[in-house]
């Protein structure tokens, strides 16, 4: 989810701030009066000489009533944060589920479906609503608390057969967000995507750092727009927050956001998986599964699966071809080709890793054929787990050391290195980087059977079966065609609304016809054709990609007719 897979300085990210569910702390409560009203004077002498307390007196037992529910609604919101923190200091699958039920029946709100942190339906936004319960939270929190007191909800992963491919295993597909509107428009885009290839098995979002209230809303947002309408094996997992960076003291001295990576990876592992006697004691459940690592700002092409077998549906340079690997099994992952070469080898192992560190024994020829790797990562549930131990543990080293972007990537290969877990380095899983006649260790020579005239159609509705393409597009740079472009920073955060048009789209013959780009606000640069594909595929496939995902949106919650289906967003316009 890089704007540049380059090494540069990791630009401060921008403060966000948590939005309050009902747009106010404060609380409306009227008293009940009789027919006749009350607080006149001749009330309040009657309700004197009759030996009643004066109307002012029931005025105070009010205002301190009023206080006490705010002070108890205060203080729940405190205990779910502090349940939320706690989550990630060893508490069990059953801790979290019956976490995640409490934010279920606070969502849920009264019977009546009124609950805060809905969807607004009425007029199709897909964004957060601001409406309050009508049910008293106080109530709300007490009624559940007994509820999870006395139920843990199963991993529905679990329990669902269907997800068991055709060798006996899952596959579990996973990103990592934070709970940013920007990554939200990415999330249901990998959401639809995965839906649209038939990706197998589970396919799972998981969000750290979320506020209550954004942990509310994202939740009752999810099961709306995604499990609902795209099916069960789509899921939401909920992290505390782990972008701190720490000083030797423990203060917090900085952020970076790539902390949620392999400490989401870990925390959903060991509380949505969770272990088979129920502690960190014993194996994970079903060490034998896959899983798949991606980033949130990926599209898939195509299924991912743990089988690389068929030659058609695979690139793999020369350099890692000696003793290749077809299948991801415990000591065999998976992973795409990253540029980085043996660098990780240059940092000080020694302080990262442990003076007697298997890495510090890794040649320089070894360095650079195995472990120069980043997402998609594949491995069994008992590799990945292994690595996500000394991941978390290796990443606050490396970042000390070296405190900018792709740290927690240089991370990823030392703790590789340090378990003796080579990877079989596969090229094909990704494009991403257009510069360049060259394949850039990425998948693009299986662009060159596509004829320059079809390849923008082709693009915008791929089908593996008609041309071998690459596993996903990864979308984390500009791209650009004459005057067409895409740029995540430049996308509407709130595309997929009913009221949002879709992206206007490059005409069919945009390749061919084309020998130059000027992004906004650049200066026009030539392209060779080679190049001009690369812009193409990717200017044509991530608006493709994201016109049929708001289709589906507008299909499936907009009132019949209101959906705006008119194509005239575009990113090279927009303000």
């Amino acid at each position: 989810m890089r704007d540049n897979p380059t090494l540069k300085q990791r630009k401060a990210p921008k403060e966000t701030s948590g939005r309050s569910q009902n747009g106010s702390s404060s609380r409306r409560y009227t008293s009940r009066t009789g027919r006749n009203g009350s607080g006149s004077a001749n009330a309040n002498a009657n309700a004197v000489n009759k030996g009643g307390l004066p109307a002012w007196t029931w005025m105070i037992l009010g205002a301190l009533l009023l206080a006490g529910f705010v002070y108890v609604d205060h203080m729940t919101h405190e205990s779910l944060h502090r349940k939320a923190q706690s989550l990630s200091n060893g508490s069990g699958p059953a801790e979290l589920n019956n976490f995640n039920r409490l934010l279920d029946k606070f969502t849920n709100g009264n019977a009546n479906g009124n609950g805060s942190g809905g969807t607004n339906k009425a007029n199709g936004n897909g964004g957060i609503n601001n409406s309050q319960d009508n049910k008293s939270k106080a109530d709300v929190h007490a009624e559940s608390a007994q509820e999870v007191a006395m139920h843990a909800l199963k991993s529905s992963i679990y329990e669902d057969t269907s997800l068991i491919g055709a060798d006996g295993r899952r596959s579990h597909l996973i990103f990592s967000t934070d709970c940013s509107e920007f990554q939200h428009w990415q999330s249901y885009l990998m959401f639809h995507s995965a839906l649209k290839v038939n990706q197998p098995g589970s396919v799972t979002r998981i969000a750290s750092g979320c506020s209550d209230e954004e942990a509310i809303s994202i939740r009752k947002w999810h099961r709306e727009h995604i499990t609902k309408k795209m099916g069960g094996r789509f899921f939401l997992h909920l992290t505390p927050h782990f972008s701190n960076v720490k000083d030797a003291d423990g203060q917090t001295i900085g952020d970076y956001k790539f902390f949620n990576k392999p400490f989401g990876l870990l925390h959903w592992l060991e509380h949505g998986i969770g272990f088979d006697n129920g502690d960190s004691s014993g194996p994970l459940k079903n060490e034998d599964d896959v899983v798949i690592l991606i980033d949130p700002d990926m599209v898939l092409l195509r299924p991912i699966t743990g089988d690389f077998s068929k030659e058609r549906d695979v690139v793999i340079g020369k350099r890692h071809l000696e003793n290749r690997r077809f299948k991801v099994e415990h000591g065999s992952p998976f992973a795409q080709k990253y540029g980085f070469g043996s660098q990780w080898r240059t940092f000080n192992l020694h302080d990262i890793a442990g003076a007697d560190s298997p890495a510090k024994l890794v040649s320089q020829k070894d360095g650079g054929s195995f472990y120069p790797v980043g997402p998609p990562y594949l491995g069994t549930v008992r590799d990945m787990h292994s690595i996500a131990e000394k991941w978390t543990e290796f990443v606050p080293r490396v970042h000390k050391e070296y405190p900018y972007l792709l740290a927690e990537m240089f991370a990823f290969c030392i703790a590789a290195a340090h378990l003796e877990l080579p990877h079989q380095i596969v090229d094909s899983l990704m494009i991403s980087n257009t510069n360049g006649d060259g394949p850039g260790g990425e998948g693009w020579p299986m662009l060159d059977a596509i004829p320059a005239g079809e390849l923008c159609d082709f693009a915008k509705k791929p089908d593996h079966e008609k041309y071998a393409i690459p596993s996903v597009i990864h979308y984390c740079q500009r791209y650009a065609i004459q005057e067409w472009f895409f740029g995540k920073r430049k996308m509407d955060k709130q595309f997929f609304t009913c009221d949002s048009p879709l992206m206007e789209e490059p005409p069919s013959d945009i390749v061919p016809s084309s020998d130059w780009k000027m992004p906004p606000g650049g200066t026009r640069k030539d392209l060779t054709p080679i190049v001009a594909k690369k812009e193409g595929f990717m200017v044509c496939g991530v608006i493709g990609a994201l016109n049929d995902a708001a289709t589906f949106y507008k299909k499936h919650h907009c009132p019949e007719g209101e959906g705006n289906m008119s194509k005239t967003l575009n990113l090279a316009t927009k303000k």
